[in-house]
């Protein structure tokens, strides 16, 4: 019988140990998501490039993000550097570069203290658009663009030679080369 009895308090001291240690695992930092990815569609290119992923610390203790780190170049994440308390939100800004044609499947990876998933993975997916047909660029300055006003002359020459195999803009009378704006003396509308 004593043996007995003292069989049932080992295994009673051992679940009270048991329950107390998953008790202090359970303390800490805990992150959760509303959503896991994001989903573009079908998006223009050079169409607005950000996305926000909402999180809340369901933890007890302060959630630090020490990284946010996209696949890739064309995939930038923005995210808190301050400590979020337990019960706040918070916000991880993503950029993707919408000047690239064609399928998006990027991930994410954020690096915490959460406990739950301290190397947390979020997603963009969607489709960009292909880009403009034309050869002049996108005017997304909202500035008229009327490509009769200008005459492209490639590999013009001056007398010094130093506009050899340029290529130059002839509109009324400026001119541009390489971005700067010169005024072209004798040149009339």
């Amino acid at each position: 019988m004593k043996k007995l009895l003292l069989s049932f308090g080992v295994v009673f001291m051992a679940v009270l140990g048991l329950n107390s240690v998953n008790a202090q695992i359970e303390k800490g930092a805990k992150i959760e998501f509303n959503k896991e990815v994001h989903d573009y569609g079908n998006i223009k290119y050079g169409g607005e490039p950000y996305c926000s992923f909402e999180f809340k610390n369901t933890g007890d203790e302060p959630l630090i993000i020490s990284n946010a780190k996209g696949s890739c170049g064309c995939t930038v994440p923005e995210w808190p550097k301050e400590p979020i308390a337990p019960g706040a939100k918070g916000t991880i800004r993503v950029k993707y570069d919408t000047n690239r044609p064609g399928p998006i499947n990027k991930s994410v990876t954020i690096t915490s203290n959460a406990l739950n998933e301290p190397n947390k993975v979020i997603r963009i997916k969607g489709e960009v658009g292909p880009a403009p047909e034309s050869g002049m660029p996108v005017n997304n300055a909202g500035a008229p663009t009327n490509n009769s006003d200008f005459e492209i002359i490639k590999k013009a020459t001056s007398r010094s030679g130093f506009f050899f195999g340029s290529d130059f803009q002839i509109s009324k009378k400026c001119w541009t080369v390489l971005g700067q704006l010169a005024l072209v003396p004798g040149l009339t509308s």
